[in-house]
């Protein structure tokens, strides 16, 4: 009734005003409304039926000629889902707001909230569970939204109304003497709520008009737009826009680009002049965007600039002196470029060509004996090569001085020769006792002294190297000296007039062969390992002589076998049945093992004492009780409704019976499972399960009044 009550408004102040009006020049004037609807439920604006959340226009044409434009932005408030998970036991019914649910699914129940809220909808995932207890793990997103004169509204969880984001467990008690347990919802709820809604974001803007989300805003006032959201809550901008037409201008700042040079202004860089060369008329702009108010814009106007002559400066100096010009020192020749600043225009530039002067040399070659030391003019030298150093003189540079020496060659004798290591070696009354290469200086009465290289080695001594092993525990004998441990053993043999002979002995030590075996035998029965033989369960210990190498140590862990649960006969008619079931079977009758029968069933043929053993993979053979059977009759198996012949039977028999008519036959095996299925056409039917294994089946037959049971043996 909102709209309707704005229009009518609206209609009233045109009959008022219109004389007004029509005297007066006017503009066009707007006048702004939010509204809100619920999705999928239409809001009526002048006529028109909206459904979507936009910005909708209607002008009204007053008498006066001066038309009114209403702009209504219009928000529509989704439908709310609340997600409800529970269960019901296999077999019984579920309430839901007056629906009495049997089977499992999606079920859906909308809630009406009168003039305050939107429409709710509730999802109901409804699934039947067993007898165990059920755990249900909701993950979801709830965004708030207003509730009118209620306060908030939630997100429904089982009665409670969730307002603030964590996790939540409800129990879903059964009455007592349900066959299925509690189940246990776990909700893991997040909630948010629409941003914005504040106070108003201040937004001054120069000019006559400002863009907000699409809308063009010509006059001061409070706007207000909503952002949806892919995934979360919509968010609500709110501005209080004041419109400006100033901009603040300050006075243009004049710059100079001289030429090959650029200018730098607010970090810009600028190599052309600025076209123009007055205020508004040319020029570089800068605009600072304001926080608040209006911008501002500086102006710079550049002009071209004129180089200054270039100076040519040529000049020399002494080497190892230093140069100075204005405010700079230079110490090597070359050219260099100095720039002089100007106060006004461009910079000057000098190129300063330097070089050295001549200054005088002097070159000394002479020789010296290595050790010794040169002298020459105050200076001392101890090595070869190429020395300098410099005479200062009274006027112009200093003289430098170049002396290159040289060794003088001195006689050098070069002795090699060997001893046996860990003797002596003697030469002009020298001793040594280790090999590698001795100095010996001769000092000489004129010249130079000689040197001796007096270069030894060891005499290589006769070496011999053995191979051998041992089994632990035992030892290696080699003349007096005896060996327990594996590795290198080194001794020495003397020789008499030459060097000792070295003796390498690399022993090794073979660790004897140990071997663990675990294993398992039946009690009562005996276990044999090689020769040995074991009738008890334990740790044995057996040693197996090697014909070559050592012996191996054989550790034995024997444990007895779980004996097999005693298999226990049962019999339905004259079908035998031994339980458990095992890998292999064999029956008797009366002490002697019957022929053939090794299956898990038997047909009693005859009276007698019946037993059977029975024996699965890994385990040890079960013998079953003595079973006497006497007065053996084979019969047909059936009941008052059917007959089913013949039983035992190769796989293929017949069934008859006068209730065909609407009944299903379903036939299993010992375990349970559903091999043969079909429903009776005839009174006379013939079943053939001729694929199927030896054994004892369950026969069913079923409809509407009647459900009847037998068995039946196939034994081909």
């Amino acid at each position: 009734m909102k709209n309707k009550y704005l229009r009518t408004l609206a209609l009233a102040l045109s009959i008022i005003f219109s004389q007004f009006l029509s005297a007066q020049p006017c503009n066009s004037s707007t006048t702004y409304q939010q509204a809100t609807t619920c999705q999928g439920q239409p809001y009526s604006f002048y006529g028109m039926n909206l459904y979507t959340a936009n910005t909708y226009n209607d002008t009204i044409v007053l008498p006066g000629g001066c038309d009114s434009i209403i702009s209504l932005q219009l928000f529509v408030i989704p439908i709310v889902y609340n997600n409800l998970y529970d269960t019901m036991c296999q077999g019984g019914s579920y309430i839901f707001y007056g629906q009495t649910l049997t089977a499992p699914g999606q079920y859906g129940d909308t809630l009406f909230y009168g003039t305050n809220f939107c429409d709710s909808v509730i999802l109901l995932h409804l699934a039947v569970r067993q007898s165990q207890n059920d755990t249900f793990r909701i993950t979801t997103t709830y965004c708030m939204t207003g509730g009118g004169g209620g306060g908030p509204r939630g997100y429904n969880f089982y009665g409670q109304n969730l307002t603030t984001s964590g996790i939540y467990v409800h129990t879903a008690a059964l009455p007592s003497g349900s066959s299925c347990a509690d189940s246990v919802v776990i909700l893991n709820l997040t909630v948010g709520n629409a941003g914005g809604g504040g106070r108003p974001a201040n937004v001054s803007a120069c000019g006559a008009s400002y863009t907000f989300y699409g809308q063009t805003l010509t006059a001061n006032g409070t706007y207000s737009d909503t952002l949806i959201s892919s995934s979360g809550c919509d968010s609500i901008i709110t501005i209080r826009l004041t419109l400006n037409s100033q901009y603040y201008q300050p006075a243009p700042i004049n710059g100079t680009l001289c030429p090959g040079g650029s200018y730098v202004w607010r970090g810009i860089t600028y190599t052309q002049p600025s076209p123009g060369g007055g205020f508004g008329g040319g020029g570089y702009k800068d605009t600072v965007i304001a926080a608040g108010g209006c911008d501002t814009i500086f102006t710079l106007i550049l002009r071209q600039g004129f180089a200054a002559p270039t100076i040519n400066i040529r000049d020399s100096f002494c080497a190892g002196a230093s140069y100075s010009y204005r405010t700079s020192t230079y110490t090597t020749s070359g050219i260099d470029t100095v720039y002089l600043p100007s106060t006004a225009g461009c910079d000057t530039t000098v190129i300063l060509n330097l070089s050295y002067k001549s200054a005088p040399t002097f070159v000394l070659v002479d020789s010296f004996c290595q050790g010794s030391t040169y002298s020459y003019r105050g200076h001392s030298f101890t090595t070869s090569g190429s020395h300098f150093f410099t005479e200062p003189a009274t006027s112009g540079c200093d003289s430098i001085i170049q002396v290159n020496l040289s060794y003088k060659s001195a006689p050098t004798i070069n002795i090699v020769d060997s001893f046996c290591h860990g003797t002596s070696y003697t030469y002009r009354g020298n001793v040594y006792t280790t090999s590698g290469v001795h100095a010996i200086t001769i000092a000489a009465p004129s010249g130079c002294d000689t040197v001796i290289n007096l270069n030894l080695s060891y005499t290589t001594p006769p070496s011999r190297t053995m191979i051998d092993t041992i089994c632990q525990g035992t030892s290696f004998i080699y003349g007096v000296d005896t060996f327990t441990t594996r590795g290198f053993h080194q001794f020495t043999v003397t020789n008499p007039g030459v060097c000792d002979s070295l003796l390498t002995l690399n022993l090794t030590v073979i660790r004897a062969p140990r071997l663990n075996v675990r294993d398992s035998f039946c009690a009562g029965a005996v276990y044999y390992y090689g020769v040995d033989s074991f009738t008890t369960a334990g740790t044995h210990t057996v040693l197996l002589p090697a014909p070559v190498g050592c012996d191996t140590v054989v550790t034995l862990f024997l444990s007895y076998k779980v004996g097999p649960p005693t298999p226990t006969i049962s019999s339905s008619g004259n079908i035998l049945i031994v339980n458990p079931a095992a890998t292999t079977y064999q029956w008797y009758l009366n002490g002697s093992a019957i022929s053939g029968a090794t299956s898990q069933t038997y047909v009693v043929t005859q009276s007698g004492v019946y037993k059977v053993t029975t024996q699965s993979a890994g385990a040890c053979a079960g013998i079953s009780a003595n079973d006497t059977i006497r007065n053996v009759g084979i019969t047909n198996v059936g009941s008052d409704l059917f007959t089913i012949y013949p039983n035992p039977n190769n796989g293929r028999f017949t069934i008859e019976t006068t209730q065909f008519s609407g009944t299903e036959l379903i036939i299993y095996d010992v375990l349970g499972r559903v091999i043969y299925q079909k429903q009776l056409m005839t009174e006379k039917e013939s079943i053939d399960l001729s694929t199927a294994i030896n054994g004892t089946y369950h026969l069913v037959l079923k409809n509407q009044q009647f459900t009847r049971y037998a068995h039946f043996v196939i034994a081909q």
